[in-house]
């Protein structure tokens, strides 16, 4: 059984060997009509991007003339970011924009996200980055109004990321 297994390595790895035998080549000899040969030279680079979002955003609370929330913004980075010409890293945001109290699930409220004073809608576009090398930053004002009841309210925002 040993014998049978050593002999189809050996075998696998012979085939295997001769394989870049195959690569298109050009032979030219001292009686050869063309004397030069075009060799091209290519890569491929792939897309590539870093993006980097703050796994929790504590809102605080603000009073303005005298009416109380609780705001704070949250910054969504990209960096390092090749793309195709004409291509963009979109980020998305995914969410029900609603507040529960932990201990008490049936005390809520709504909240809204803005991106440079624009509400954003869900599964609205919160970031476009276009190709760079250096960090480029988007950033989101969260705000939930002053709630009935005393507690620790959260929720949960998905962040969708894509070429577009």
């Amino acid at each position: 059984m040993k014998k049978i297994f050593a002999l189809a390595l050996a075998a696998i790895m012979a085939l295997s060997a001769t394989a870049t035998a195959f690569a298109a080549e050009s032979t030219i000899k001292q009686d050869s009509q063309n004397q030069s040969a075009d060799t091209a030279v290519t890569f491929t680079v792939g897309p590539t991007y870093t993006v980097t979002i703050p796994t929790e955003v504590q809102l605080n609370e603000t009073v303005v003339n005298e009416v109380t929330t609780y705001e704070n913004d949250l910054s969504v980075k990209a960096e390092n970011v090749r793309l195709a010409d004409n291509q963009k890293v979109q980020v998305t945001l995914r969410s029900n924009f609603a507040l529960t109290d932990t201990a008490n699930p049936s005390n809520s409220l709504t909240y809204k996200v803005s991106v440079n004073g624009n509400d954003v809608i869900d599964q609205g576009v919160v970031a476009e980055f276009g190709t760079s090398t250096t960090q480029q930053t988007s950033v989101l004002h969260f705000a939930a109004g002053n709630p009935e009841f005393s507690g620790t309210y959260s929720g949960t925002v998905t962040f969708n990321i894509a070429i577009v």
